[in-house]
């Protein structure tokens, strides 16, 4: 009888560890792009959050700005803001501006380096400016009240009733 051996086809011992070398690097190149990646998306969303609280801080003081009946200065960097239906407050500080409406408050995360009012006559807030810090670059707020003439006459007539 003729003995026929079946030799099977299969890797040596050496060719699987030089598979599992070249997967492992394969691999650790894949997680360091991946790494690399989720970094820069974690970097372009803080942008974007500063530009989105910039842009949502602008909206808002303009338009609380344009509604005011008067603006008057608060305690140090702060502005209350006197509507028809209450007031509004922004207390500005070196890392946040805090936006008090009611019983609501929104904090914007954004740097104050330098704040400055301008007052009329009747010590009302005539204008404000900011100094901010964006993406490592200057941004210059300005906000202007203009005031009616008959809201400057109806101030200086209660003014003259209290004295």
């Amino acid at each position: 009888m003729n003995k026929k051996t079946n030799k099977l086809k299969a890797f040596t011992l050496m060719n699987l560890m030089i598979g599992i070398i070249v997967s492992g690097i394969v691999m650790a190149s894949f997680y360091n792009a991946f790494d690399f990646l989720n970094e820069e998306i974690k970097l372009y969303n803080e942008q974007q959050t500063g530009v989105l609280d910039m842009l949502n801080l602008q909206i808002n003081l303009n338009k609380d700005f344009m509604l005011a009946k008067k603006v008057i200065p608060g305690e140090e960097n702060s502005i209350v803001i006197e509507q028809t239906n209450g007031a509004t407050s922004y207390d500005f500080q070196p890392g946040y501006i805090l936006r008090t409406k009611n019983e609501n408050r929104d904090t914007f995360k954004i740097s104050v380096n330098d704040f400055q009012t301008e007052k009329n006559e009747l010590m009302w807030v005539k204008s404000i400016s900011l100094k901010s810090m964006l993406d490592k670059r200057e941004i210059f707020l300005f906000f202007n009240k203009e005031y009616t003439a008959q809201q400057l006459m109806e101030a200086e007539q209660e003014a003259e009733q209290w004295h």
